[in-house]
C-alpha cells in the first residue's frame, strides 16, 4: 500500500489509526515517498510545532512503514507519466515511486 498524504483533523486521525491497526493485522506494508515526508512537515514547521513535525517524522520511521527515495529509477517512470498533463508533477513523482516500488495498491489520501 501507498499512502499519499494524512492530515491532522479529528477524522482523519481515526481514519489513520484504524487504517494503521489494519495495515498491522494483515502485515501489509506502507510505502510513501520522500515527498510525502517534505509535504506533511509544511505545515507543523510553519507555525513552529516541532513536535507535531517531530510526531510525523517519527510515524513514517515505525516498523512496517518506508519511505522511499525519488531516484533515477523513479525519475524515468516519472518521464513516461509525465507526458500525461492531467496528471500533476507531484501527483507523478508518488505515482512513479509506487510505481517502481512494484506497489500492489496506491492511494491519494485518507478517503480514496
Amino acid at each position: 500500500m501507498y499512502l499519499f498524504t494524512c492530515s491532522k483533523t479529528a477524522e482523519n486521525k481515526e481514519r489513520v489509526a484504524h487504517l494503521v491497526e489494519r495495515i498491522s493485522k494483515r502485515r501489509d506494508e506502507l510505502l510513501t515517498s520522500t515527498l510525502t515526508l517534505a509535504e506533511v512537515l509544511v505545515k507543523p514547521l510553519s507555525v513552529g510545532d516541532i513536535a507535531w513535525a517531530q510526531h510525523y517524522e517519527w510515524l513514517l520511521g515505525t516498523p512496517g512503514v518506508s519511505v522511499l527515495p525519488f531516484d533515477r529509477a523513479c525519475a524515468r517512470i516519472f518521464a513516461q507519466i509525465g507526458q500525461d498533463r492531467t496528471i500533476a508533477p507531484a501527483d507523478a513523482i508518488q505515482l512513479s515511486c509506487a510505481a517502481d516500488a512494484t506497489c500492489s495498491l496506491f492511494t491519494r489520501t485518507m478517503t480514496d
